[in-house]
């Protein structure tokens, strides 16, 4: 059993079960891809920009790092961004940081990303 990670109408992070085959379809009939956490983490922070209608460069003139450091984040190449700045991004998209660390964590194998 997986888990698919959405952005409600509201603007709220979920996570809901779904099989572990390569496609699954969720409770609501919906078809997805399953994702590595990297790139779970990428979509999840693109879903919620793109619905507050943010482009990347607003979003990075409000976090302590550069541009470079936040597409390796979205683009799902940095699988575990150190604490600290998943908590400046929830921050700023108005999310909970324990949804974004929860989301980050899924592949607590990885290290954390300290190219920053």
């Amino acid at each position: 059993m997986g888990s698919q990670i959405s952005v409600g109408a509201r603007g709220e992070l979920r996570i809901e079960p779904v099989s572990s085959s390569k496609l699954a379809i969720t409770e609501t009939g919906e078809i997805i891809e399953r994702l590595s956490a990297g790139e779970r983490l990428g979509t999840v922070l693109e879903r919620k920009r793109t619905a507050i209608n943010m482009s990347v460069e607003e979003l990075v003139e409000k976090l302590p790092i550069r541009m470079h450091a936040y597409q390796r984040i979205e683009s799902g190449f940095n699988r575990r961004p150190p604490d600290d700045i998943l908590a400046a991004i929830a921050r700023v998209l108005k999310l909970k940081v324990k949804d974004l660390k929860e989301v980050a964590d899924l592949d607590k194998s990885a290290p954390v990303d300290e190219y920053f």
